[in-house]
């Protein structure tokens, strides 16, 4: 067993057998590493803090006692040990986030006061005594992946949880009233796309609240949108209510539950947990599943896939510099009126050298117009890898992911896993360009809610599916 000094060190690296126990307070302007299975101690008697300025790796154990670590770096910081589980943690740096590359729990209080956690595809845990502090634009959870705030609790009342993609914080709250609790936890993650099981989503965003371990429940739940979530077509929003998807059945509640004057949704007298986002009485003239674009050569190509058109008369693409001020590039003739699924290209041949905002302008028969979201090509970085499945749910037939941003004649693996992680299905794909599509057949599948994978060399994107029977 080894004492350490409390002072300031560039980085702290344990190696060798035995428990390293802090002597003071350290902070460190590097990296924490664990070259060996050691247990680092902040002595259980002082229980001294930590100030971290860099990145955690290794594998080794923490004995945290009731200490706090403090993540203040101005550069990125990455936690990629394993199983660690701290008392009391403080998010306040300068710039830049906190990633965790494996799962983190909190047992005591997390306070956010600037940089945000991103959980990527590892959950952040916090255990049943443990609380939330602060959390707002400046500093959030941001749950970009596969991974969740877990929120163990003990009593009824209020768990809030300041969740946001990568671009805008979107909180949640839930207000339990009523419910028997034996090791009660709720899970939340928030997804930056429209619920793809409403009919008429009115904004680009859902929020997955899921729990175990409550029996009975009665609670009030409360989400906020951001304005950039308003890319559906339909912006009317006193024509909007929340709605909520619970993996078979979509329901609506009353217009007066949202607040369009703060984007927020206040539901009372829920009794099951779902998906939940906002919903339009106004049916819109098309479904859109998928608007993007990719460089080729010297022209941005942009496709689009619709599910369903209504006196569609053409789409009017239009481009902007800055995306504020757009211009029409030219018109791409609609469908009418159809339920079959349709496939939409359109080349713009003289894009400008950096930054090109593209969006759709849909026009009915009757002159009206409704818009798509805004997508960013920029010339001087890659596309992101990314999947969408197609039909979503399935029922059992022919199943299509669509992947965007592989590389070119290079396998793509694809995976369909249950949330249990066991793999059920999987494939793969030779890239022929920047849009593919991996042909699965889902019918051995049983109903249920799936995560699907891609992975082409150290890129992964995963996207969820619902299979109905």
């Amino acid at each position: 067993n080894q004492c350490i000094a409390g002072a300031t060190y560039f980085n702290l690296t344990l190696g060798g057998t035995g428990v390293k126990t802090l002597c003071g307070d350290i902070q460190v302007n590097g990296d924490i590493n664990f070259i060996s299975a050691v247990t680092l101690s902040t002595d259980a008697a002082n229980s001294y803090d930590i100030i971290s300025q860099g990145n955690w790796s290794g594998t080794g154990s923490f004995q945290v006692n009731s200490s706090t670590v403090s993540f203040t770096g101005s550069l990125a910081q990455v936690i990629s040990t394993g199983g660690l589980i701290f008392n009391d943690v403080a998010v306040n740096k300068a710039s830049n986030n906190v990633q965790l590359n494996q799962a983190v729990t909190v047992n005591g209080q997390l306070t956010l006061t600037s940089g945000d956690v991103v959980l990527s595809g590892s959950n952040l845990t916090m255990g049943s005594t443990s609380v939330i502090s602060g959390g707002d634009a400046s500093s959030y959870i941001q749950t970009t992946g596969a991974g969740q705030v877990i929120k163990s609790f003990n009593s009824l009342g209020i768990q809030s949880f300041p969740v946001g993609d990568a671009s805008v914080y979107t909180p949640v709250s839930v207000n339990l009233s009523a419910g028997t609790l034996s090791g009660a936890q709720l899970r939340v993650r928030v997804v930056n796309a429209a619920e793809p099981n409403l009919t008429n989503p009115a904004i680009s965003r859902y929020w997955i609240v899921d729990q175990s371990g409550i029996t009975s429940p009665t609670y009030t739940i409360s989400y906020t949108y951001d304005n950039s979530d308003l890319d559906m077509g339909s912006t009317d929003e006193t024509n909007w209510r929340p709605a909520k998807w619970n993996g078979s059945v979509a329901t609506t509640g009353s217009l007066d539950d949202l607040d369009d004057a703060t984007n927020t949704v206040t539901w009372a007298g829920q009794t099951s947990f779902s998906n939940f986002s906002v919903a339009s009485d106004i049916p819109l003239p098309i479904e859109l599943l998928d608007f993007a674009g990719y460089r080729e050569g010297s022209s941005n190509v942009l496709q689009w896939i619709t599910a369903t058109e209504l006196n569609n008369d053409y789409f009017d693409v239009q481009r902007s510099k800055d995306g504020v001020e757009f211009r029409s590039l030219g018109r791409v003739k609609g469908a009418g009126t159809t339920t079959q699924r349709r496939e939409y290209e359109f080349v713009d041949e003289n894009p400008y050298a950096t930054k090109n905002y593209y969006r759709l302008k849909q026009v009915d028969f009757d002159g009206h117009s409704t818009y798509s979201k805004t997508i960013l090509l920029n010339a001087s970085e890659p596309e992101p890898l990314s999947a969408k499945a197609t039909p979503n749910p399935a029922t059992g037939d022919d199943l299509a992911v669509v992947i965007r941003g592989a590389q070119e004649d290079e396998l793509v693996q694809v995976s369909v896993a249950d949330l249990s992680g066991k793999i059920v299905l999987q494939g793969e794909v030779r890239a022929s360009c920047l849009v593919n599509t991996a042909q699965l057949k889902p019918q051995a599948i049983a109903a249920g809610t799936y995560i699907i994978t891609v992975k082409q060399g150290y890129k992964t994107a995963n996207t969820r599916l619902i299979v109905v029977k």
